[in-house]
């Protein structure tokens, strides 16, 4: 780390070194040549190549330099057999004098695109010559052409991502050419593991997001920009909180349990790796402060975003990569004068919608329903049965219920005064809580951005600030962030490439996790509309928000230096050391009002902090046979560790409300008497983990003349984390590659611009999260002091056979190009089996008291097609229209258990995270509907739900008894359904015309099952009433009744069954008939942006000026009976907890200076 930040300072303050040569002053006498021309290259500050062909170094020359000119000394030094040719960008050769006289044309002129943008960095060379050079920070050159007769001379001008322009000198020696932009995709570079294969050469299936199609979005989290982008990478937004976690990222489906560890903490979440700038990342989420693990990165700082999706992309990560992988790379510095680049935006959120709600009295009548229809059974000595009483009379005396206000006459409910007093204006009201609880939220985005550099120093340099305050109050998310990325070429086979990000963090008020979604602040949900706002528990929620104070911040530096040296042509050696630290903290303080208990105030602090070392070496060797035999050998070595360390500090009974963190007192009094009750005030814990992994890898990849291709990996990974005998895994990799539209036989094929077909088989793995889980652990956590002495006593058992979770994947890709490169398709066809999956699987007996232990028990497999497709629908028009669609159909199911039978709700043969759910069989429509079991002394029970006093009657929910116990509870759910969807994607628009942008991007999943939990939470479960809100049209909420019935005909199906109390399963939305099959599609993202006419710009000393304006999520439609099918938990039941999925309109401008 301290190298990085070095070399950092370094290049940063440096920058004048590099300045333009000046005078020479030299004393040195008589010495070698080759010394004298080293003073004078490092007095200069320039570069100085020369050959020792004919050139003799060890030659004794005067140097004696006073105030003279670089190219005078060099002259006088050199000899008037040799020359200095000058090569722009501080670049001088030494070449052999000519010696025949021979006529020069000094050509010069300026290089541009069709918008007439200069082109640094051109390339211009005599054809048939290597007498070439490089346009400067202005796109201008000055070249000199031979002269001979009888010969035309020619200029080739090359730019990277354009089509060469030939052009033949004649007697015009300005030139203005201007290059036409390449729409052959082929020479696209698309970042890999470990280097870059331009599109023929690629035969992985990698996807890919560029900066240009993220530019205009302002967002905490970069997972959001890529939904919908990628054919087979699932994003899913859980939350629309703050920088909250929110975001699942699912490449070729689920591949993860998550199941969670002795610890709390999902052992694998499913995940892909992320790695920036070559930086394997710490990327979980903190589910403690509720932030995204990759909230502090600054989405304008990205160029683009690969994700590697085949074994064949990802098996170079080998123990890291079975969620797949996705490579970030951050924007460097190019060659050309400097470029300022400011973004400015400002945003405003709103809730799109909220639910269903029934207010005021119809609440109060909808609880009386309940009331009056509440029933409870008897034990009839006589019959020796349990009776439900249809009567005020059949209840008199008895210990049954008949209505809830009668009782049995004798006993009757207690007293409920939402429900009765409803002359009271306390209970008499029309409370709407969502606009109560949600606000108009507001996004603030600035960043600036500086850009340019020398052939020898290149550097980009930004700095960013991000606010977001949320739709509910006291939800918000800062971000500060600063970006340094540096490139230096000291010497021709010298590269330095320093990467620096550093980024502070804030988080507001935020509820803990709900399976990876973040909790709204407050319920909308939990008061009713009867009560008003100043009601105590309204109040006690809005002190909450507006009285608790939390600071949640987050500290976060990642540094990587690359060293690359050339050792000689193609064989080059690259050595990268990094870091990565994150550092958390928060600070919880509750007022002692808001204690109810014991009126204390209290503060919780949690610390954590995580350190990543990485450095890797690779030896890369590029080779090209004959032109037509391209070869490729790389050989790596990578050691990683990580460190993470946390403390959980807790304090209460502060002297002041004024004291909001937690001070030191003596341990005498750190137990307090309060209401005759002993409290401690303060506790303590802290954690300390730490793994390493080392690694050794490689790759040999071989093509004919780029038409057959074959490409093979190898890495060997070992880890700390497993036991002794099973710490190294390896994971291989084959890939081969046809492109068929080289072959001669595809000549007349004029449709086909290119073709290609790719397959590939690989090996990868996962490491579980919890570094000691092989290992097995020992505390004090569950052993109690013995003889006032502290024991210790196993946490699990530990299990020294725990393997690598290890995946085997088969893909066959097939990539087409069409008419002209109009139209591009992708389709890929996988499939992948993971094996060894971790479970704690029970043991035939007990090991201290232990009758569970962590085993390689499971296998699951995704199998799936994906299919993409780009369109130029119009090109070559004043208005330019692309368009791209993108699916992907994923299988998923588990295939393997430790018994070969249904473990949980893990079942055999169909997709994880089913529902377990009741099976519903229509409605109890008569007493001869009523099951009925006998007891073993021949008397008749009625089947009940869940406990005889309430036994299942006419009107209620037939729900079947699988098990056949008469009982109806938790044993006779089955699984049915999963929230997993079977088809995901995207579609892409992107319309031009004159300098108006217009793009749009919508959102689809299909087939996806879903629990609408919420009009349920209505039907009252308890055995008291209470007033609720009620979120559904109560003229839609028809319950069971026997004139419903008989008017139905046979076809009804009322919302609930008959309306009563206490009935458990009744009341469960847990049932298979209340599974939805979800489809829905959103409108994404709405851009319109608007590019000033250069010359207007440059003549107020501007480059170029786009103003734009961004609407997010502005519609769903879906046939979802909730209010957002998105915004549900992996578990697939909606309860209406998660924070909402804003709908954000951002209005900003971007300028270059």
């Amino acid at each position: 780390m301290k190298r990085s930040i070095f070399i950092f300072a370094l290049l940063f303050f440096n920058v004048a070194a590099f300045a333009y040569a000046q005078k020479i002053n030299l004393k040195k006498g008589k010495v070698p040549l080759h010394e004298a021309l080293k003073e004078v290259r490092e007095q200069a500050n320039v570069e100085l190549f020369y050959s020792n062909k004919g050139l003799d170094l060890n030659r004794l020359v005067e140097a004696n330099f006073y105030n003279v000119d670089f190219e005078d000394a060099i002259s006088k030094l050199i000899g008037k057999n040799f020359e200095l040719k000058n090569q722009g960008n501080q670049l001088y050769l030494i070449v052999p004098a000519k010696t025949v006289q021979q006529d020069i044309l000094t050509v010069r002129g300026v290089v541009q695109n069709q918008k007439g943008e200069k082109l640094p960095g051109a390339t211009v060379k005599v054809k048939g010559t290597l007498n070439g050079v490089s346009t400067n920070i202005e796109g201008k050159f000055v070249i000199e052409v031979p002269v001979e007769s009888g010969i035309t001379s020619k200029l080739v001008v090359s730019f990277v991502g354009y089509k060469n322009s030939e052009l033949t000198i004649g007697e015009n020696t300005n030139l203005l050419v201007t290059l036409e932009e390449d729409i052959n995709s082929l020479d696209e570079v698309t970042v890999v593991a470990y280097g870059e294969r331009n599109q023929k050469e690629l035969i992985n299936s990698v996807a890919s997001v560029k900066a240009d199609a993220i530019k205009d979005m302002p967002a905490a989290n970069l997972e959001n920009l890529m939904q919908g982008q990628m054919a087979g990478v699932a994003v899913v937004n859980q939350s629309g909180a703050p920088g909250g976690t929110g975001s699942i990222v699912s490449i070729r489906g689920q591949n993860s349990l998550r199941v969670t560890g002795p610890d709390g903490t999902v052992l694998n979440d499913g995940s892909p790796l992320y790695v920036v700038d070559g930086i394997p990342i710490i990327s979980e989420n903190n589910t403690d402060l509720s932030v995204s693990g990759l909230a502090d990165i600054d989405p304008s700082t990205i160029e683009s975003m690969e994700v590697l999706k085949d074994a064949s992309a990802t098996a170079m990560y080998g123990s890291r990569a079975n969620n797949g992988v996705i490579l970030i790379t951050t924007k460097k510095g190019k060659t050309g004068k400097a470029e300022i680049k400011a973004n400015v935006s400002t945003g405003y959120s709103i809730l799109p919608k909220t639910p269903v709600q029934t207010l005021g009295n119809a609440e109060r009548q909808f609880a009386i329903k309940f009331i009056k229809g509440a029933t409870t059974a008897y034990y009839d000595f006589a019959t020796r049965t349990y009776i439900v009483p249809q009567s005020y009379e059949d209840s008199w005396n008895k210990y049954g219920t008949f209505d809830w206000f009668w009782g049995n006459g004798v006993r009757n409910g207690a007293y409920q005064p939402a429900v009765q007093d409803s002359l009271n204006s306390y209970y008499n009201n029309n409370s709407n809580w969502w606009d109560y609880f949600f606000q108009t939220g507001k996004t603030t985005n600035v960043n600036l951005q500086v850009n340019g550099g020398t052939e020898l120093f290149r550097y980009n340099v930004s700095a960013g600030h991000y606010k977001e305050e949320g739709i509910m109050p006291g939800s918000a998310f800062k971000r500060y962030n600063l970006t340094a990325n540096l490139d230096l070429n000291p010497r021709k086979n010298l590269s330095i490439t320093s990467t620096n990000y550093f980024a502070y963090t804030n988080r507001g008020i935020g509820g803990s996790s709900n399976n990876g979604a973040a909790y709204m602040v407050g319920s909308p949900i939990s008061v009713s509309s009867l009560s008003s706002i100043d009601n105590p528990i309204a109040i006690e929620q809005a002190n909450r928000i507006a009285d608790t104070e939390q600071k949640n911040n987050t500290y976060r530096l990642r540094s990587g230096l690359r060293i690359g040296l050339d050792l000689a042509p193609g064989l080059k050696f690259t050595s990268s050391p990094a870091v990565d630290l994150s550092l958390a903290t928060s600070n919880i303080f509750i007022p002692s009002y808001l204690d109810d208990q014991y009126g204390l105030s209290k503060v919780s602090a949690y610390n954590t902090m995580g350190v990543m070392l990485n450095w890797e070496n690779l030896l890369n060797y590029n080779k090209t046979f004959n032109e037509k035999h391209n070869f490729e050998l790389l050989l790596g070595q990578g050691y990683t560790s990580r460190i993470n360390n946390a403390s959980i500090g807790y304090g209460s009974g502060m002297s002041s409300n004024d004291i909001h963190y937690v001070p030191q007192i003596p341990a005498s009094n750190a137990v307090i008497e309060q209401n005759g009750v002993s409290i401690f005030t303060r506790n303590y814990s802290s954690t300390y983990s730490k793994t390493v992994l080392l690694s050794y890898f490689g790759r040999v990849a071989y093509n004919f003349n780029e038409k057959y291709l074959f490409e093979g990996t190898i890495r060997r990974d070992g880890s700390s984390t497993f036991g002794d005998g099973k710490k190294w895994g390896t994971f291989p990799s084959l890939a081969a590659g046809w492109n068929f539209s080289s072959e001669n036989f595809m000549n007349d094929a004029w449709w086909l611009s290119s073709g290609k077909l790719r397959a590939s088989w690989g090996v990868t793995g996962i490491q579980f999260n919890d570094p000691y889980l092989a290992q097995g652990t020992v505390s004090d956590a569950s052993s109690p002091y013995f003889l006032n002495v502290p024991g210790l006593a196993p946490d699990q058992v530990s299990y020294d056979n725990l393997n690598w979770e290890e995946s085997q994947q088969y893909d066959i890709g097939l990539d087409v190009n069409l008419f002209d490169y109009r139209v591009k398709i992708v389709a890929d066809y996988y499939y992948k089996y993971n094996k060894d999956q971790i479970y704690n699987a029970p043991l035939p007996g007990d090991v201290y008291f232990k009758d569970k232990t962590w085993r390689n028990t499971f296998s699951t497999s995704n199998q799936g097609i994906e299919f993409a497709v780009q369109a130029d629908i119009f090109r070559d028009t004043e208005v330019k229209w692309t368009s791209s669609f993108n699916i992907a159909r994923n299988y998923n199911k588990f295939e393997e258990s430790y018994n070969n039978r249904d473990v949980d709700n893990f079942i055999l043969g169909n997709p994880l995270f089913g529902f377990n759910v009741y099976v519903q069989d229509g409605f109890i429509e008569s007493e001869e509907d009523i099951p009925v079991y006998y007891n073993v002394d021949g008397s008749v029970n009625l089947q009940n739900q869940g406990s005889s006093l309430y036994p299942t009657q006419v009107g209620m929910k037939k729900i079947k008894d699988l098990n056949d116990d008469g009982r109806i509870n938790e044993l006779d759910k089955v699984y049915k359904g999963s929230p997993l969807p079977k088809a995901t994607g995207g579609f892409n628009n992107r319309i031009t015309w004159k300098n108006f942008d217009l793009n749009f991007l919508f959102t689809y999943t299909l087939s996806k099952s879903l629990i609408n939990a919420v009009p349920y939470s209505s039907y009252l479960n308890s055995r008291d009433p209470s007033v609720g809100p009620l979120l559904l049209d109560v003229n839609n909420a028809e319950f069971w009744s026997q004139q419903g019935f008989d008017n139905a005909n046979g076809d009804y199906n009322p919302m609930f069954p008959s309306a009563n109390l206490g009935y458990s399963p009744q009341a469960d939305p847990m049932v298979d008939t209340n599974i939805e099959t979800v489809n829905y599609l959103r409108l994404k993202r709405l851009n319109i942006s608007y590019n000033f006419n250069q010359d207007w710009m440059k003549n107020i000393g501007l480059e170029s000026t786009r103003v734009f304006i961004t609407a997010e999520n502005l519609f769903l439609i879906t046939n979802y009976s909730g209010l957002d099918p998105e915004a549900v938990n992996i578990t697939g039941v909606d309860n209406l907890d998660s924070y909402p999925l804003p709908r954000v309109f951002t209005l900003g401008c971007s300028i270059n200076f």
